[in-house]
């Protein structure tokens, strides 16, 4: 993975790629008025022209391939970012956010924030960025959007996001990642949908209640071999609509009590990342990207429909080390 900074010969190449994924994911949503509007935003002449006023362009190129771009208006806002879909849950997206943010704080080393206006498909990409919306959807000369922000951590100034080991810089470290192989088995839980996000755009309350109502006791004659006292929140994209599951992993043929939903799933592989962080540190529920960069650079290969999952491993997750840190499992299916 390669980032270079905009270059005027490359302009069209920029366009061309934003204009691809424009039309594929998020012009459908637009009215014609709309997509008309960031046409003209997006020629290669008003690209070219923007750098000389205060923005700042990144392309990233794997293996020679453009894969996506990312463009900065100072202070603080992120005006477009686009990653190609064959390079898309590759960690592109984070690996250009990431530059950003370092250019941000050396524009303005006082800067604690980043705002973006996102399209209201890409609003879920940039909650696991680390963005919450600020607002509810707007429509501007036939452009609909969500504004949202991100709060940056003053404490990882001036490193980049893909140094993880600096306890010093960034509080959550990636300690190591082990593949496994995953047995076909049955999902069962309880589904969730953004409609059942708090205020804060988590499931903290939805986890309240599966504890509160001790919904674990139901699984656990049926959970899979060595997998006891394994919580997950599992996460994937169905027919372009995100999920997110409070549930185990159980054998294929678990029956489903009354009230649990469950998901069929075959044999896989799994590479899951190991998080080391303080206790009580949300950051540790932030590291998506960073999680799919790193396997990026280790040579992994997401599967076509990927699914992932935070395991709250007992011993782990639940009881501090002598520095006060948690490890949290964070696992994404990869091709064999």
């Amino acid at each position: 993975m390669k980032i270079r900074k905009f270059e005027i010969a490359r302009a069209d190449t920029v366009h061309d790629l934003i204009r691809d994924v424009f039309a594929e994911f998020i012009a459908p949503e637009y009215s014609e008025e709309g997509r008309a509007e960031f046409r003209k935003y997006i020629t290669p002449d008003a690209i070219a022209a923007r750098q000389e006023n205060h923005h700042h362009l990144l392309l990233v190129e794997i293996g020679g391939e453009p894969a996506g771009v990312i463009e900065f208006r100072e202070p603080d806002h992120i005006s477009l970012l686009f990653v190609a879909r064959q390079f898309q849950r590759r960690g592109v997206a984070g690996a250009l956010l990431a530059k950003i943010e370092e250019l941000a704080r050396r524009i303005r080393p006082d800067e604690t924030v980043l705002t973006v206006n996102s399209s209201p498909f890409a609003v879920e990409i940039y909650r696991k960025l680390g963005f919450r919306p600020d607002g509810g959807e707007q429509c501007v000369n036939g452009i609909r959007f969500v504004a949202m922000k991100k709060f940056l951590d003053k404490s990882s100034r001036g490193k980049e996001s893909s140094q993880m080991g600096n306890n010093r810089q960034n509080p959550i470290e990636i300690i190591k990642v082990r593949t496994e192989e995953l047995p076909s088995c049955r999902l069962i839980g309880k589904r969730y949908g953004d409609a059942e996000r708090d205020e804060a755009g988590s499931f903290h309350g939805q986890w309240v209640k599966w504890n509160r109502g001790r919904c674990c006791e139901p699984l656990l004659g049926d959970i899979l071999p060595g997998d006891a006292g394994n919580v997950l929140g599992f996460m994937r994209i169905a027919d372009g609509v995100f999920e997110y599951w409070i549930g185990r992993f159980c054998r294929a043929d678990a029956p489903v009590p009354t009230g649990y939903a469950a998901l069929d799933i075959p044999e896989r592989k799994v590479a899951v990342s190991y998080l080391r962080g303080p206790t009580g540190d949300p950051a540790i529920f932030a590291m998506h990207d960073a999680v799919l960069g790193n396997l990026a650079k280790q040579g992994f290969l997401l599967d076509a429909a990927p699914f992932f999952f935070e395991r709250y491993s007992p011993g782990r997750f639940d009881r501090p080390d002598e520095e006060d840190r948690i490890v949290l499992d964070y696992g994404v299916t990869v091709r064999r």
